[in-house]
């Protein structure tokens, strides 16, 4: 069965998501961590993409972003993994995929998901155990929030004020309705669909983002 084609448009915000490769580490020490997020700072400007939250686990990364033009996040993906699985390649004498071979894409519908959202994303690395509270740690947008720090690769985004960042509390894995690309209420969906003429509500599913 034929995959569905990914939805891109001016002011779409999406959720994305990328894996190693078979579940491998993609960042083995904090070089890693750096280049990779270098790479994103670069690609920030010329793809005209604004970064909300963003996370950077061992073996994937999460993205809540902004397409300000009609296109940016296919073209940045594209051009970030594979610069940056050359770079893993070469440093660790590696042969064969970096990444998985496709990044999971949703689009994210209105501002309840958004906000569902960029909390999961933050809480990720205290559900795996690699800090105690979200801003404790080093490789997400929590510490911006936070602290007020500028770190080059966050925009603040406009529901910032409602303070999700600081709280580790994962225990209330409130659920979404997901369709085959979109994550919002179904009047929402309805009128992105006419927008991008494309039937974003198909027989959603109840999923949870906490799985991931």
């Amino acid at each position: 069965m034929p995959r569905p084609p990914r939805v891109f448009f001016e002011g779409a915000i999406h959720h994305i998501i990328a894996r190693g490769n078979n579940k491998m580490n993609l960042f083995l020490d904090s070089n890693d961590f750096r280049v990779y997020r270098k790479l994103w700072i670069l690609a920030k400007p010329r793809f005209k993409l604004k970064i909300y939250r963003w996370a950077f686990m061992t073996n994937h990364v999460h993205f809540l972003l902004e397409q300000i033009q009609a296109v940016g996040v296919a073209e940045a993906m594209h051009l970030i993994q594979g610069r940056y699985a050359r770079y893993f390649c070469r440093k660790y004498a590696w042969k064969g995929h970096v990444w998985e071979s496709r990044y999971s894409n949703r689009l994210i519908a209105d501002e309840q998901y958004f906000l569902r959202c960029a909390r999961y994303i933050e809480a990720n690395p205290v559900k795996a155990g690699l800090a105690v509270r979200p801003q404790d740690y080093r490789w997400s947008s929590a510490g911006f929030y936070t602290f007020q720090h500028r770190d080059q690769l966050t925009d603040k985004d406009p529901y910032s004020e409602l303070g999700l960042s600081g709280d580790s509390d994962t225990s209330n894995k409130q659920e979404l309705f997901i369709g085959r690309r979109a994550v919002g209420n179904v009047e929402r969906l309805i009128k992105l669909s006419k927008k991008v003429g494309q039937n974003l509500v198909s027989r959603p599913r109840r999923q949870s983002i906490y799985q991931d």
